[in-house]
């Protein structure tokens, strides 16, 4: 039974991606899962940027989905409890705070990826996730080819909890 909106909805192929079996994940592709199935929360591509994926399963996951990696999920189902925004993300945000770089790799060739969108709950980029979780490659990734742009602000001091207080 689906769950209340913002609940995790798990389809097998979602629950495959979570417990990392490339294997169950391959089979499941290959036999027509659905990487868009409706009411899964959050989406295959967002569980396969946060838990990883081997690269060619990831290609057939972006090639299902035409190759539209600007996808975000529902608010809620994310490790934050309820209302929780962490799937509220693009693939790229996900993938980013995850420290997977070879997904990073693969996101940013795709036309569709936007490397300097905003996550909507704190307006962070990729680029802030990486840095904010020391995923030095993953900078060097985001960079190198020069669309990233390293002026955009995220994570507000306060929403961290640093500098509150103090004074």
């Amino acid at each position: 039974a689906a769950g209340r909106s913002g609940e995790p909805r798990y389809t097998a192929l979602g629950l495959a991606l979570r417990s990392r079996s490339d294997s169950a994940v391959r089979l499941l592709l290959d036999a027509g899962a659905d990487v868009r199935a409706p009411g899964s929360n959050p989406p295959a591509i967002h569980l396969a940027c946060e838990y990883g994926c081997a690269g060619d399963n990831f290609g057939k996951i972006i090639k299902a989905m035409d190759g539209d990696v600007s996808v975000t999920g529902e608010a809620g189902g994310g490790d934050g409890g309820a209302g929780s925004s962490k799937y509220a993300a693009t693939p790229l945000h996900i993938a980013a705070e995850s420290g997977q770089v070879e997904l990073v790799k693969t996101l940013v060739a795709q036309p569709t990826c936007d490397v300097n969108a905003q996550r909507a709950s704190d307006g962070s980029t990729a680029l802030n996730l990486a840095v904010k979780g020391g995923h030095v490659e993953m900078v060097r990734t985001l960079v190198e080819d020069g669309k990233c742009d390293c002026t955009v602000a995220g994570f507000p001091v306060a929403a961290e909890g640093e500098g509150e207080g103090e004074g």
